[in-house]
């Protein structure tokens, strides 16, 4: 009877670990799409000042690797 118990309850541990992961990635998929997406458009389209991909700075010294504290 012990025997039956232990292998109903692994195949419905099996059965919850699958649905665990389908669940999972269907709410996430479904909250990224639904939920952040939408509001980085609205923020990205509110923005006044234009991104700037890369940040201007002075050129580093020749041995800042070799002295770097």
């Amino acid at each position: 009877m012990k025997k039956i118990w232990l292998a109903i309850r692994s195949i419905l541990l099996k059965i919850g670990r699958v649905m665990g992961v389908v669940n999972s990635t269907i709410l996430l998929t479904f909250s990224f799409y639904v939920i952040l997406l939408p509001v980085a458009l609205l923020k990205r389209k509110r923005r006044k000042t234009p991104v700037v991909d890369w940040l201007h700075r002075q050129p580093r010294e020749t041995d800042h690797f070799t002295r770097q504290y």
